[in-house]
């Protein structure tokens, strides 16, 4: 019997560019389930490193205060907990 050998792959590794980045988190939101999208922006940030990742998100801290949400804070985080009971007890 012939033996078969698999490569560690790591996405990280082949997420360089901002442009490749940008895709990466684009197909998988048009086919993915939300859980596929939270870890592929997961992967992104692993790929930038927790420097950047920290940047990046203070960008979009300020960002989303200068757009004057009217969401109410914790709004969002709610709606998902709210989604994960659902899921469960379905």
């Amino acid at each position: 019997m012939e033996e078969c050998y698999l490569h560690e792959w790591c996405i990280e590794d082949h997420l360089k560019t901002a442009e490749a980045r940008a895709a990466y988190i684009e197909a998988v939101s048009e086919d993915g389930t939300p859980a596929e999208v939270a870890s592929s922006i997961a992967d992104v940030l692993r790929s930038i490193g927790k420097k950047a990742a920290a940047k990046a998100c203070e960008v979009l801290t300020k960002h989303l205060e200068t757009a004057k949400i009217d969401a109410p804070a914790g709004a969002v985080r709610g709606r998902a907990r709210k989604r994960r009971r659902e899921m469960a007890t379905a």
